[in-house]
């Protein structure tokens, strides 16, 4: 995304770990950097959330696989949008 304008990992990780600290990263690779991890931190919340729906529906019987959750899961979402 960034092509020529890619920064180093060090200084994204540097900026993560203190983002109200000075840094060497654009304002345009901060935003950048800041997005990246929040989408990450989303998808793995939403995989934790998925995981525990799927443990509460198997011991009360709603559903005795990962496939059949995923197929009762889709339908679901497709009927919300």
């Amino acid at each position: 995304m960034l092509g020529e304008k890619m920064p180093e990992e060090d200084a994204v990780r540097a900026y993560l770990k203190g983002p109200g600290k000075k840094t060497t990263l654009t304002v345009g690779q901060q935003v950048l950097a800041m997005d990246k991890l929040l989408e990450d931190a989303e998808v793995n919340f939403r995989t934790i959330c998925d995981m525990v729906r799927y443990q509460n529906m198997k011991e009360a019987g709603m559903v005795h696989s990962v496939d059949e959750f995923l197929q009762l899961l889709r339908s679901g979402r497709t009927q919300n949008e």
